[in-house]
């Protein structure tokens, strides 16, 4: 949601940034995936700033935008039980259970659901789904 952002990832992205079709530089809760053009729509460690509703609501959105191969890959930290709120970022971890709802609740089904090893034990478990 920052433009100075957006542009210094062209530079970080260098010649690569070139394969990049568009850039967008707005919030989750108002993108909306061109209907039918992705084959994957990757969203790892953004979705902790988003409401419950604004995540089914998000979800919903690109599974339209989705091509008929396509995948939506999720990959968020997650508590044991329940949620947890940080109100230093204003995020919110999630546990898995209550992210295989949201998902249920926006149309979606979990293809594959796997935990990332070898993160530190103090540190939240991440989860990653591939969803459809």
């Amino acid at each position: 949601m920052n433009p100075r952002f957006l542009e210094k990832s062209k530079s970080y992205l260098g010649r690569a940034a070139a394969k990049v079709g568009s850039y967008y530089c707005c919030g989750l809760q108002s993108f909306t995936p061109k209907i039918g053009h992705y084959d994957v729509i990757w969203c790892q460690w953004v979705l902790a700033h988003l409401t419950d509703e604004d995540l089914i609501s998000f979800v919903k959105r690109c599974q339209e935008g989705l091509t008929t191969v396509g995948i939506i890959i999720v990959k968020e930290n997650v508590t044991t039980e329940g949620k947890d709120y940080d109100h230093v970022d204003s995020s919110v971890a999630r546990s898995a259970e209550i992210f295989r709802q949201l998902f249920t609740a926006a149309g979606l089904r979990v293809v594959q659901e796997d935990k990332q090893l070898g993160f530190p034990e103090q540190m939240y478990d991440v989860n990653m789904w591939a969803l459809r």
